[in-house]
C-alpha cells in the first residue's frame, strides 16, 4: 500500500494558517490591510491578553453586502484580483484571499458589516471554519471583525506565543507603521479595556512623525528624489538622531511596510562616517515604483519584497540620501569624538577599574594539562588537540577573559544613583512608552526615577550613577528594546560595552610580550572556561583550529 495520502479537509486550512498567522499581530496586520483597502478613515483595535483571547477591529470602511459576506471567509476568495496578470499590478494592501479563511480556521470569528446603500447590516459567526446562518444586525456603515481564542484548536501553535507584554509590543509597533504610511487615518488601540494609543489623522507625514516620535523637525531632512523608475520621499535624521536601536525606523514600498536588509544597508552606507559603526540613522522613507517592478508575493505575510533590479534600487537610495546629507552640510555629531577613552564613560571606567581585581595569567600555580605549548613572535601560542593544530592570539584571548570578568562585575553591582541637576523631559514613541511603563519596576530597582509628564513625555529625575555621562534618551531607548532578552536585568548598552572593552584591551597582555610556559598554560585553561572564548570584544578570533584533515590536504596526503 502506498504511503502518500490526501490530507483531511479540516487539517489543510490549519496548516495553511501557519504561513499567514503566527501571532496576534499577524492577524491584526491582515485585518488592517482589509480596512485600508475598504477606504476606512477611522480604525479601532481592541485586544485582550495580548490578542490571545480577543482581537476586535472596527472600521468605517465601505463594508460588505450579504453576498460578499457569504464568500469572504472561504478559501482564496478576494475582491482585489481576478486573473494571473493582476499579480504584476498589485495596488491594494491585501490580495491573496486566504487571510480570513486562515484566521477563521484557528479561532472563533464574528463578522458584522454594512454598506452605505443598505438599510441593515449582517452578522456571520464562524468557529474553527464552521459557519452559522447569517443574520441581520443594526450597525453603522463599516465592518467589525471579532477574533476570539486564537489557536484554540491548535494548541501546539498556541504554546509558541510569547508573553502578553511581548505580543502587545508587536501590535503597537505594527500600528505605528500603519499610522506612518496612512497619516490621513486615525488609529486607536484599546488594550484590556484601557486606551493605549489614540492617533488622530494628520495633515502630512511630518506632522505624523512628530505625533509619534516627538518634535525633532529641525533635525529631520526632507528626502525627495526621482529617476525614470523610482521615487523616494520621506525624512532622514541628522547624525545626532542616530541610535543603537532601529525600532523607530521604517521603510515602505508602495506604502507597504517591508523589512529589507539590502535597502537598510544602503541607507546606513549613505551616512558613511557621519555616524558610529554600531549606530543606525533615523529614517521614515517611502519608495514608490510601478507595481510590475516589485514582487510583493514572495512572503506569506507580505513582510518582504523583491525588486526587478536590487542593485539599481540600492544605488538610487544611497545616492539620494548622500546628496541630501551633502546639501545640508551635516557633520559627525558625537560627544565622544577624538580621544578613544571619551567614547566610553569616564565614570564607568574609573568605577569598574578600581572595583575589580583583574585576573592575571602570571603568578598562578603551574599545571601541566597542556604538555606541548610554545610561542611564535611573542604573540601567538601554538598547541594541539585531537582535532588538530591550535593557534591562540594571546592578547585577544586575555582581552576576552577580562571583558567577561568586567561584564560580570558590572551586572552584579548595585549601582549608586545620581540626582540630575535639571530634570530631563523625554518624549517616546508609543512602542517605547509601552515598554517603559511595562518595565518601570525594573528601571526603578536599578536607580532610575521616572514619572509620566503627560502623554508620551516622561520626566527623568534620577539615574544610576554609572550612567551619568550618557545621553539618557538613547540609553533608555536601547535598554527598553533589549530588556526583554535580559530576564529582568538592565541590558548592557553600547557605551558601557565600549567602556568594558576598552578596560579589557588596556589590561590584557600585549602582542610581543614573552610568556613562560606556566603563563601560557594558565591563559589556555582560562580561555577554555570562558563563555565568550571564540572572539575578543572587538570581534577578532581568540583562537584558530587547523583540522588534521586540512593539514593532510595541504601536504597532499588526501
Amino acid at each position: 500500500m502506498g504511503k502518500i495520502h490526501k490530507l483531511d479537509k479540516d487539517l489543510i486550512p490549519k496548516i495553511a494558517a501557519g504561513e499567514v498567522v503566527d501571532r496576534p499581530s499577524s492577524v491584526i496586520k491582515e485585518l488592517l490591510d482589509n480596512s485600508i483597502d475598504a477606504e476606512a478613515k477611522n480604525i479601532v483595535i481592541e485586544i485582550e491578553n495580548g490578542g490571545k483571547n480577543l482581537i476586535k477591529i472596527i472600521d468605517d470602511g465601505e463594508g460588505m453586502d450579504k453576498e460578499d459576506l457569504e464568500k469572504c471567509y472561504q478559501p482564496f476568495t478576494t475582491s482585489k484580483i481576478s486573473k494571473e496578470e493582476h499579480l504584476n499590478n498589485i495596488v491594494t494592501m491585501g490580495f491573496r484571499g486566504e487571510a480570513l479563511n486562515s484566521i477563521a480556521s484557528i479561532s472563533k470569528v464574528t463578522i458584522k458589516t454594512k454598506t452605505a446603500t443598505e438599510d441593515t447590516g449582517y452578522e456571520l459567526n464562524i468557529e474553527g471554519g464552521k459557519t452559522k446562518k447569517i443574520k441581520p444586525v443594526g450597525m453603522a456603515k463599516g465592518t467589525v471583525i471579532e477574533i476570539r481564542d486564537l489557536f484554540f484548536n491548535v494548541p501546539a501553535r498556541k504554546k509558541f506565543l510569547k508573553s502578553d507584554a511581548s505580543e502587545v509590543k508587536q501590535i503597537i509597533f505594527l500600528i505605528e507603521k500603519f499610522a506612518l504610511s496612512h497619516w490621513d487615518k486615525s488609529f486607536k488601540l484599546i488594550n484590556n479595556k484601557k486606551e493605549t494609543i489614540n492617533i488622530s489623522s494628520s495633515k502630512n507625514l511630518l506632522e505624523r512623525i512628530e505625533d509619534l516620535f516627538g518634535n525633532n523637525s529641525e533635525k529631520l531632512l526632507n528626502v525627495s528624489a526621482q529617476n525614470e523608475y523610482l521615487t523616494l520621499t520621506g525624512y532622514v535624521g541628522s547624525p545626532s538622531l542616530s541610535s543603537y536601536t532601529n525600532i523607530n525606523n521604517a521603510f515602505f514600498v508602495n506604502k507597504r511596510y517591508v523589512e529589507n536588509k539590502k535597502t537598510n544597508h544602503a541607507i546606513k552606507n549613505a551616512y558613511g562616517k557621519l555616524i558610529e559603526n554600531h549606530s543606525n540613522p533615523f529614517y521614515i522613507l517611502f519608495l514608490n515604483l510601478m507595481p510590475s517592478l516589485v514582487n510583493v508575493n514572495i512572503h506569506p505575510q507580505k513582510k518582504e519584497v523583491n525588486f526587478w533590479n536590487d542593485t539599481e534600487v540600492e544605488n538610487f537610495i544611497q545616492k539620494s540620501i548622500q546628496e541630501i546629507l551633502a546639501t545640508k552640510a551635516v557633520t559627525y555629531d558625537s560627544d565622544y569624538f577624538g580621544n578613544p577613552l571619551k567614547k566610553a564613560s569616564k565614570h564607568q571606567f574609573n568605577e569598574l577599574k578600581e572595583d575589580t581585581f583583574n585576573w592575571n595569567i602570571k603568578g598562578i600555580e603551574e599545571k601541566n594539562d597542556f604538555e606541548e605549548l610554545f610561542q611564535i613572535a611573542n604573540t601567538y601560542i601554538v598547541t594541539h588537540t585531537k582535532e588538530g593544530l591550535v593557534l591562540i592570539d594571546q592578547h585577544a584571548a586575555h582581552e576576552s577573559i577580562l571583558y567577561e570578568q568586567y561584564l560580570e562585575k558590572y551586572l552584579d553591582k548595585t549601582h549608586d544613583t545620581e540626582v540630575l541637576e535639571v530634570n530631563e523631559l523625554i518624549e517616546f514613541s508609543n512602542t517605547l512608552k509601552f515598554l517603559l511603563e511595562t518595565n518601570m519596576e525594573i528601571l526603578e530597582y536599578h536607580g532610575f526615577d521616572i514619572t509620566n509628564f503627560g502623554g508620551n513625555t516622561f520626566k527623568i529625575s534620577t539615574i544610576p550613577q554609572l550612567f551619568k555621562d550618557h545621553d539618557i534618551k538613547k540609553l533608555l531607548e536601547e535598554i527598553l528594546v533589549n530588556i526583554e532578552d535580559q530576564n529582568g536585568k538592565i541590558s548592557v548598552d553600547e557605551k558601557t560595552k565600549q567602556t568594558i572593552a576598552f578596560l579589557a584591551c588596556r589590561g590584557a597582555i600585549k602582542a610581543g610580550e614573552k610568556l613562560t610556559k606556566t603563563e601560557m598554560v594558565n591563559l589556555c585553561e582560562k580561555l577554555e572556561k570562558s563563555q565568550g572564548y571564540l572572539t575578543c570584544p572587538h570581534g577578532r578570533p581568540t583562537k584558530i583550529t587547523v583540522p588534521i584533515k586540512d593539514m593532510e590536504k595541504i601536504f597532499k596526503r588526501i
